[in-house]
């Protein structure tokens, strides 16, 4: 005996359609990022459509509010956290880690002759020595660049010291003066590190069209290399001084 069909040609009884047959309605697109199973915690649309009302005064003026409101802790609501402490120790970990990649990449262009375009990180002028060498880092100069009392920076440093990330050394510019450098344990911290800012980073934009998300990092890049760039004439002006 034939059974009896539902008018969209299912056999009667067999239960409401699934998923696979129910028909394309014209959804949103699955060209963005994959956001399904997590809370993107975007704007709401009055948000988005605020922000796309501010005139041109309107929107550099609240550029400036934007920065004071960066939250650093986001990075503790990722998934597979950085303690906080270690959070803040990086802090001290990334201007050393920066000066030791500026050292590599001056050796490297003084081999050929040539003087390094720019840094990632301009060094303060306190752990930089006249000339071709190495760039240092001392107290004081993790102090110069926090813009910290050296009291503060002082006990920053130790405690890097005592987590096992950082060491101590002797200058090799002034060997009474003791510099600082990262123990393998630091430097797999900050490899760890970065691939949790880049995880923080997609997990905050991950409701972003993929062509936002690239163009705002390639504009934050551009913005920090320039502003790095004032920082190191600056600098520079003050030694020449």
């Amino acid at each position: 005996m034939k059974k009896h069909e539902t008018a969209d040609g299912r056999p009667a009884g067999d239960g409401p359609p699934t998923r696979d047959d129910e028909p394309d309605t014209g959804g949103p697109d699955t060209d963005g990022p994959d956001t399904s199973g997590r809370d993107t915690g975007g704007p709401d649309t009055g948000v988005l459509d605020a922000i796309g009302a501010l005139d041109a005064d309107a929107l550099l003026d609240a550029v400036g509010q934007a920065f004071g409101k960066l939250r650093r802790s986001s990075l503790l609501e990722v998934a597979n956290p950085f303690c906080p402490k270690d959070l803040s120790r990086t802090l001290v970990l990334n201007i050393v880690l920066e000066a030791e990649k500026a050292t590599l990449a001056e050796r490297a262009t003084s081999a050929e002759g040539a003087t390094p375009a720019d840094r990632s990180t301009p060094q303060p002028r306190t752990a930089r020595a006249a000339g071709p060498g190495p760039c240092e880092v001392t107290v004081g100069a993790v102090a110069t660049y926090l813009n910290v009392d050296p009291s503060v920076a002082s006990r920053m440093v130790s405690d890097c010291i005592s987590a096992g990330y950082l060491i101590r050394a002797a200058s090799q510019q002034d060997g009474r003066r003791t510099v600082l450098h990262l123990s393998p344990e630091g430097r797999e911290l900050m490899v760890r590190f970065r691939r949790h800012q880049r995880d923080a980073f997609e997990y905050v934009t991950a409701a972003w069209p993929e062509r936002d998300r690239l163009e705002f990092a390639r504009l934050m890049l551009r913005y920090v290399a320039d502003q790095n760039a004032l920082a190191t004439r600056g600098n520079q002006r003050a030694s020449e001084g």
